[in-house]
């Protein structure tokens, strides 16, 4: 005869699996981000800069995995194949990209360890250690950091780079910089994986550069615009534009057609002073007594006259071309 045992599910992980189900739960954005390599005072700091935007949440991945399947979200379940190592939840109610471009712009900064790759360039600076005269001047030395002592302690004596970006830190040098209190691995919290509306984006597409993305987005908005307008396929932003487009090359046929409009009076007018103008021009310039004197001085006053013209044309033109412009990014697409 058997006995069989059942094993008891410590209270404080049914407990911490409710409380990450109803963290999900109240969130429309939930991410992984990776925390290896993370110190606890790091972390911290990221933290207390996310306040207010998002809410970083650490638990044991089969705590993690069981909350997902707490949580009535379709297709929410899928996020568990990205929970691998060290991991946490991330969440938030703002956009993703948002989010991500904030971890990218709010780095903190950690101790590196010997065997670590330089994340970026490693600089020593100029100063007062505040060590005595001893033994580390000589390790100093060894690592081709200018030091002497002044004053009973001991000075690096200018600005030295120790490693370059992509460089293996040795260990002489990582307890070094730990001595001096020099923190040069930059962090930045990465999202491996987001769901969002039933959706899971990977870290590639959150990778992508978001001004970037924004500059060629408006760029194609410009282009459908343009091209909307050339081919005269209306929309709601770009009506305007065309009634104002149509409307100049319906004025200039009927200027150079002849047909004359109530509106074009006034333009036919104009057109035709200056033609006569132009005729008495040159009958002067053959025979000067066959223009009458006050003619001849109206005719002295035109250059300004057409300079004018020539000059309210041109920013007529320009408020065309300026209404041709975009109606708004979202306007095309929305």
């Amino acid at each position: 005869m058997s006995t069989a045992h059942t094993h008891k599910i410590p209270e404080w992980k049914i407990q911490e699996v409710e409380n990450l189900a109803q963290l999900l739960s109240d969130y429309n954005i939930i991410g992984l981000i990776k925390i290896e390599s993370i110190g606890a005072r790091q972390l911290q700091s990221i933290r207390d800069k996310l306040r207010g935007k998002a809410v970083i949440k650490m638990a044991r991945n089969n705590l993690m995995k069981l909350a997902l399947k707490k949580v009535s979200k379709k297709n929410i379940e899928k996020l568990s194949d990205y929970i691998k190592g060290p991991v946490a939840f991330i969440v938030t109610n703002d956009s993703i990209f948002k989010l991500v471009k904030f971890l990218r712009e709010n780095k903190t900064y950690g101790p590196i360890k010997a065997g670590q790759v330089a994340n970026a360039d490693i600089w020593v600076p100029e100063g007062n250690t505040g060590f005595p005269p001893g033994p580390i001047i000589t390790e100093l030395a060894a690592l081709k950091i200018p030091a002497r002592t002044k004053s009973g302690t001991i000075h690096i004596t200018e600005d030295t780079l120790v490693a370059k970006k992509g460089e293996v830190v040795s260990g002489a040098l990582a307890q070094m910089l730990t001595r001096l209190g020099i923190e040069p691995r930059e962090i930045e919290l990465k999202i491996i994986a987001a769901y969002e509306n039933g959706d899971i984006i990977t870290e590639e597409a959150l990778s992508i550069d978001l001004d970037e993305f924004i500059d060629l987005l408006g760029l194609a908005h410009q282009e459908a615009f343009n091209l909307s307008v050339y081919i005269a396929y209306p929309t709601k932003e770009n009506i305007q534009t065309l009634l104002s487009k149509a409307h100049s090359e319906a004025r200039n046929l009927a200027l150079n057609a002849g047909i004359l409009t109530p509106e074009l009076i006034g333009d036919f007018l104009a057109k035709a002073n200056s033609e006569a103008y132009a005729l008495a021009i040159v009958i002067a310039q053959k025979d000067p007594n066959a223009i009458p004197e006050d003619v001849l001085g109206a005719i002295s006053t035109q250059p300004a006259q057409t300079t004018t013209e020539t000059k309210e044309e041109k920013e007529e033109e320009q408020e065309e071309e300026e209404d041709e412009g975009p109606a708004g990014l979202a306007g095309l697409f929305g």
